[in-house]
């Protein structure tokens, strides 16, 4: 069984260094591509799908922005599973706020310096605590470019998907302050998980994963 792991934004697979599953697994990292301009989601997911083999039995992860990414391949080349981690299944899940900033265009109007600066808030948003945990987030965000985050943003804002596909599991943290966990009808729900509890709680994330594809 294959494995395909999307990070968040623009991370790579740093992120899920701490995940264990089955040895007979095969792990594969889905590698971010830069947006061509004004590129729609849809047409960017196309390209993305390229990275799929899809004539054995395969599942998608994908955290945070990531796990919109796994959404929308699943739409197009039908794993057994898809896993979404700190994201959202449908466009109702989206913070309203975050949809009334994207509707006024906001978000386009920040400093590409400003969506790249990491403070102590960064950290608090994130849930991320320790000294370890912290450094690879502030890493993370360094190597992702200015480009990126701005289209990831500006897609998420206005993605549309209004029903949950068949095929999903959510995993999410009780703690996530980015993307509440009362917004969303999780599956799992993870006592202390923060927005990067794919980090912090990556044992029982792996856990559950294994589980629903029928390994112990």
């Amino acid at each position: 069984m294959t494995l395909y792991l999307i990070s968040g934004l623009g991370a790579d697979e740093r992120a899920f260094k701490n995940l264990k599953f089955p040895k007979s697994w095969e792990l594969v990292y889905i590698e971010w591509i830069p947006p061509e301009k004004n590129e729609s989601l849809n047409d960017y997911v196309l390209r993305l799908s390229s990275q799929i083999q899809v004539k054995e039995k395969f599942a998608i992860l994908g955290l945070s922005f990531g796990g919109i990414i796994a959404i929308e391949l699943s739409k197009l080349l039908k794993p057994s599973k898809t896993f979404i981690v700190s994201s959202v299944a449908t466009r109702s899940e989206i913070p309203g706020l975050y949809k009334f900033l994207g509707s006024l265009k906001i978000h386009k109007l920040i400093p590409g310096y400003f969506l790249k600066k990491v403070s102590f808030l960064t950290f608090w948003f994130f849930g991320t605590k320790i000294f370890e945990e912290k450094n690879l987030l502030r890493n993370i965000i360094s190597n992702t470019s200015v480009e990126f985050l701005s289209w990831a943003i500006n897609s998420l804002l206005v993605w549309q998907n209004p029903i949950r596909i068949s095929n999903l599991v959510h995993i999410h943290g009780y703690n996530d302050r980015i993307l509440p966990l009362n917004k969303t009808n999780a599956d799992f729900k993870i006592i202390d998980g923060g927005h990067f509890m794919i980090f912090s709680n990556a044992n029982e994330i792996g856990k559950i994963v294994s589980a629903t594809m029928g390994y112990s």
